[in-house]
């Protein structure tokens, strides 16, 4: 208690805690990661001031103290704790975003993880340009433009799972159609094609003396049809200029493995 009250002890005190939280901090910033995570949606999620607090008050002890005594008294120390369950105290997100306040404005580039939260709670509000760049020279967010930076790469991926969903439902489309212009070109079904409509107009102009008469409007015969025509759509209704248009978009469609050459 006498050497607190000798202004000497004290001047010589500070001078100890300065030289040992400017050493604690030093090391921090050259090995520490937390809160220097890579700004992801799911880094995002799993983000809970648990983790990051253990971390920083294993390495900075003595400034761990000092702001902790700074917000509380001998009453009220739980405001700044965290319990088993992971309920946080009052002041624990304070604490954390000035631990976090105090290593950004130090080194910027590694440690800004919490100033991209507040950013992109910013940018979702609304916030003006000179907003982001007024908080943005005291720790407390990015400025606007990396702010925009980080929104469009977050969003990106954002739809990654759905059109996986929907390359594969395309795969699977393809396959089955590929799979029946395949049966169809082949000899289990027998005439192919285009051999099939080939025969149908050459008996058809043989027929009839008109020639002014469209394709449209005579119907394919009965004898043509089988299972795969029918799963096209193709009836004995079904007239043979349709006809020839499934025939056209089929052709177009890469096959596998095809027995007769169809141009």
């Amino acid at each position: 208690m006498i050497l607190l009250k000798s202004a000497k002890f004290k001047e010589v005190f500070q001078k100890l805690i300065k030289f040992e939280v400017r050493q604690e901090i030093t090391k921090y910033l050259k090995k520490g990661n937390v809160p220097a995570s890579a700004v992801t949606a799911s880094s995002i999620k799993g983000f809970h001031w648990a983790n990051y607090l253990y971390e920083t008050r294993k390495n900075m002890p003595l400034i761990h103290a000092v702001l902790e005594a700074t917000l509380t008294n001998r009453r009220n120390t739980d405001k700044v704790g965290i319990d088993s369950d992971g309920k946080v105290g009052e002041f624990v997100p304070a604490l954390g975003f000035i631990i976090a306040t105090i290593l950004n404005l130090r080194k910027p580039r590694k440690f800004h993880f919490l100033q991209t939260l507040n950013a992109l709670q910013m940018y979702r509000s609304g916030c003006n340009q000179k907003l982001f760049t007024w908080c943005h020279k005291i720790g407390i967010c990015l400025k606007a433009r990396t702010t925009r930076n980080t929104v469009d790469r977050l969003r990106k991926d954002f739809d990654t799972e759905i059109m996986g969903w929907k390359k594969n439902i395309q795969n699977e489309l393809l396959s089955t159609v590929e799979d029946t212009v395949d049966a169809l070109s082949g000899d289990e079904y027998g005439t192919p094609l285009q051999d099939m409509f080939e025969s149908e107009s050459e008996t058809y102009m043989s027929e009839t003396d008109s020639s002014d008469t469209s394709c449209d409007d005579w119907q394919i015969s009965e004898s043509y049809l089988g299972e795969p025509f029918r799963d096209l759509g193709v009836t004995p209704l079904t007239k043979t200029g349709e006809c020839l248009q499934i025939y056209r978009k089929l052709r177009d469609i890469p096959r596998r493995n095809v027995n007769c050459d169809v141009p």
